[in-house]
């Protein structure tokens, strides 16, 4: 699980990586792990729980599918992202090599998969948390560094693999305000 908390009155937003295996009381079901408030109420659910566990007020939501997050990458024409280390994880889907690259759709779904290449060092998942951060800060900042209407139709593009509560036009305005952030240093 990843939270974007965007505060557009101070033009910052913040990425943090919550892992899924959190135990966390959720309303109405007990103790569960932080992943199940999805299942037993859809994104209404997971806000409510995630914003009362970040005692943070989280007011939407997008969700971005694997099968979708590939496409989302590659209609950006591909991510600036430098890979930490070599990934080798078939259970991830495969080999990304290490180093400052454009990283197809394929390859950032690897590298935000992959928790096994890690094993040696530790909890592969807090690395594969780290991996999925700095993906969507490439990302963001792929979308941030657009003008309007390159923005905009970007954006329309990509609502196709994207489901949320925000509108097209809400989305253009909270990014255009967002321009000028530097997603490697304020994300």
């Amino acid at each position: 699980n990843i939270v974007v908390y965007v505060d557009p009155t101070r033009n910052q937003a913040s990425i943090v990586s919550i892992p899924r295996d959190t135990m966390i009381d959720i309303e109405g079901h007990g103790t569960q792990k932080i992943n199940a408030a999805y299942a037993f109420g859809g994104p209404s659910e997971a806000v409510k729980t995630l914003s009362t566990f970040a005692g943070v007020p989280i007011t939407h939501y997008a969700e971005i599918n694997f099968d979708g997050f590939e496409e989302v990458v590659d209609a950006l024409g591909g991510v600036e992202v430098d890979v930490p280390m070599e990934i080798n994880d078939d259970e991830a889907g495969g080999h990304v090599d290490a180093g400052e690259q454009t990283l197809t759709g394929e390859e950032a779904l690897i590298l935000c998969r992959s928790r096994h290449s890690y094993d040696e060092y530790g909890d592969g998942d807090r690395y594969r948390a780290a991996n999925q951060r700095l993906v969507l800060g490439a990302i963001a900042k792929k979308i941030l560094s657009a003008d309007p209407a390159t923005m905009a139709n970007t954006i329309s593009a990509l609502s196709q693999y994207i489901t949320t509560d925000f509108k097209v036009g809400d989305i253009v305005a909270l990014a255009t305000s967002m321009q000028g952030i530097d997603p490697s240093k304020d994300i």
